[in-house]
């Protein structure tokens, strides 16, 4: 099984360790279907998958591949998880009127949400200051 275009994607986007292990898993999966199914099966399902693979590797995503039931969810890396909490924060830096704007709507919507409530409850939830009232 030879992908050069997915396995330099794969590396540039998740990293050699990553892309490796991508592959070699997929490779394994692709060995147990030419096992089970035939070439046939086995080359159309990894037609598929090669193509799932490379639009959610050019999209940016990470890759979420169809695995049988009994194998444990795969975990998103700490590298990932934090180049892309980089990428949203510099994303933010460059736009600090967006981010302003954010800032005085969520604001404007906390501060009149609560001086709302607190004359909801002046004049209705709280007991009048005489006894049985």
């Amino acid at each position: 099984m030879k992908n050069a275009f997915l396995r330099r994607i794969a590396n540039w986007v998740l990293g050699r360790d990553d892309a490796r292990v991508l592959l070699c898993e997929m490779e394994e999966l692709y060995r147990h279907r030419l096992d089970r199914d035939g070439k046939e099966s086995a080359d159309r399902w990894l037609r598929r998958q090669n193509r799932k693979a490379l639009g959610q590797l050019l999209a940016g995503s990470l890759w979420r591949w169809s695995r049988t039931p009994s194998s444990p969810p795969r975990k998103m890396s700490g590298r990932v998880w934090v180049t892309g909490l980089r990428a949203h924060l510099r994303g933010l830096v460059r736009a600090p009127v967006f981010v302003g704007s954010i800032v005085g709507t969520l604001a404007l919507g906390i501060g009149g949400t609560t001086a709302v409530f607190s004359v909801v409850h002046g004049v209705l939830l709280k007991p009048l200051p005489y006894p049985e009232s």
